[in-house]
């Protein structure tokens, strides 16, 4: 999410067991605060990611 609370990157991958890695290409984004947030069936979670270049 960015500042204004607006979605900005969705990937859905249902049929993950065990751990999981992805790269999320940001250099389309404009400098700032943003929410990332990964949710799973265990829980949620949310960290602060900052843009800088």
């Amino acid at each position: 999410y960015n500042a204004n609370n607006a979605i900005v990157y969705t990937s859905e991958n249902l049929h993950l067991n065990g751990r999981h890695s992805e790269q999320i290409n940001l250099s389309n984004l404009a400098k700032g605060m943003y929410t990332l947030t990964i949710e799973s069936k265990k829980g949620m979670l949310s960290r602060q990611v900052v843009v800088s270049e």
